[in-house]
């Protein structure tokens, strides 16, 4: 990770991930208080679950990315065991766990946005860091001459 930095010390990543990560997570915040609307029409709840399972695997694909492999162990402990455990063992009330894991994704997003913040400040931290070791190896390197 240090060595991309160096790499692209001069700017922004090619890719930045996390920056679209935050904007995402910004839409699935907006879209958990279509979660809460969605007790009264059956409209949202649908757009909510479209929402989340066109969301997930980006959001997967981003936490690999970046190594965050606690968060995914996360998402899976919060999302995706209750739902496997309400397919297994109460398949009647299947609907209603559908609901329920909707609700912990759109907690985890909440959750994440909070804390992909904080990787996007360290990030650039580290890079401005890089930046002025950079600075001071060029001045170390003219004052030579």
């Amino acid at each position: 990770m240090l060595e991309q930095l160096e790499n692209n010390s001069a700017g922004k990543y090619e890719s930045d991930h996390l920056a679209r990560l935050a904007q995402f997570l910004n839409y699935e915040i907006s879209a958990s208080i279509l979660f809460g609307l969605s007790f009264f029409a059956a409209t949202f709840l649908i757009a909510a679950l479209i929402l989340a399972g066109v969301f997930i695997p980006y959001l997967i694909y981003v936490l690999l990315k970046e190594g965050r492999h606690g968060w995914i162990i996360f998402f899976n402990l919060m999302v995706v065991l209750p739902l496997i455990f309400s397919l297994l063992f109460i398949p009647s009330y299947f609907s209603v766990f559908i609901l329920v894991s909707a609700g912990f994704f759109y907690c985890y997003c909440f959750l994440l946005r909070m804390t992909v913040n904080e990787w996007i400040s360290e990030r650039n931290w580290r890079l401005e860091l890089v930046n002025q070791r950079k600075k001071t190896e060029d001045k170390k390197g003219n004052s030579e001459f």
